[in-house]
């Protein structure tokens, strides 16, 4: 879960917009805490932000930006209980391009779901295994072995669709699932944009085009 890629640096407006009314945030993956200060810096300093990622160098970036920021590897389960026994509860969990990368992605989710207060809600991205272009690469008898995307060679899990549900812990459920379209895989351009108007309505269809699912799961 280490990423020092520039595109895991910026601020990722995808998922800040399911933030709503918050008071205690935990960011999983924060890498240098962009999103926590930008929370702070535009909705209110009172916002309780703690941010986890697993490189000490982006950790010692976010700790001047966050209120709690530490280092953790979410696949030892010991670790994670330790570091969610010293934190208050939180009403927005957020892991952006995280679970894909975990070696138990479920377990991690029920560690973290008993932090969440009655009302909270994890926001998730992932990465989709069904974009068309994985058609192109089964026909090329290679998987590629990228950097970043949906072919990052980190990748431990893979996603679609109807996956999806199997990240709910038990009493949670899928309250949204938002859709970001790429006609090509390894850059965005603004026929992304163009195209979402038709496929939004196209079920089914749309699922070949989509590059990414932000996923909102609550109670």
């Amino acid at each position: 879960m280490i990423h020092n890629n520039k595109s895991y640096k910026s601020l990722r407006t995808d998922l800040l917009q399911f933030v709503d009314n918050p008071k205690s945030i935990l960011d999983v993956g924060c890498n240098e805490g962009v999103l926590g200060l930008y929370i702070k810096e535009n909705i209110s300093k009172e916002i309780h932000v703690s941010g986890v990622d697993y490189n000490p160098s982006t950790i010692e970036v976010a700790k001047k930006r966050l209120d709690i920021a530490e280092i953790l590897d979410l696949n030892n389960q010991r670790e994670t209980e330790s570091f969610l026994k010293k934190c208050p509860s939180f009403d927005h969990i957020i892991l952006g391009d995280v679970l894909e990368h975990l070696i138990n992605p479920i377990q991690t989710l029920n560690q973290l779901s008993k932090k969440l207060t009655e009302n909270g809600k994890f926001i998730i991205s992932l990465p989709n295994s069904n974009h068309y272009s994985s058609i192109f690469h089964f026909f090329s008898l290679k998987w590629p072995r990228n950097d970043r995307g949906i072919f990052d060679k980190t990748h431990v899990h893979l996603y679609m669709l109807r996956n999806l549900k199997e990240l709910a812990p038990d009493g949670f459920i899928i309250k949204k699932i938002k859709r970001k379209y790429r006609l090509k895989e390894s850059s965005s351009s603004i026929l992304d944009k163009i195209i979402a108007i038709p496929l939004d309505y196209i079920p089914y269809f749309r699922e070949f085009f989509t590059f990414q699912y932000v996923i909102v799961i609550s109670k």
